[in-house]
């Protein structure tokens, strides 16, 4: 089996750019019933993005994690 390697790149008020294939899955914070106490539970995956994948970083992209160019507006 040969290892993938991975690149993430930070772009300039741009997005993550990420190449190589990234299993990409929500996960949510919970407290216990102190709420002193944190887990994580996850959530569901999200379908394989094609290949470079763009991840949000300015949190108004409508297809959150993935940037759809929000931040150019």
């Amino acid at each position: 089996m040969t290892k993938q390697k991975t690149k993430i790149k930070a772009t300039f008020n741009g997005p993550y750019i990420v190449e190589g294939k990234i299993p990409i899955q929500e996960q949510m914070i919970e407290k216990d019933a102190a709420t002193q106490s944190w887990t994580y539970k996850v959530g569901k995956r999200l379908d394989e993005p094609s290949e470079p994948t763009k991840l949000c970083r300015c949190g108004h992209s409508a297809n959150m994690p993935f940037c759809d160019e929000s931040h150019c507006k």
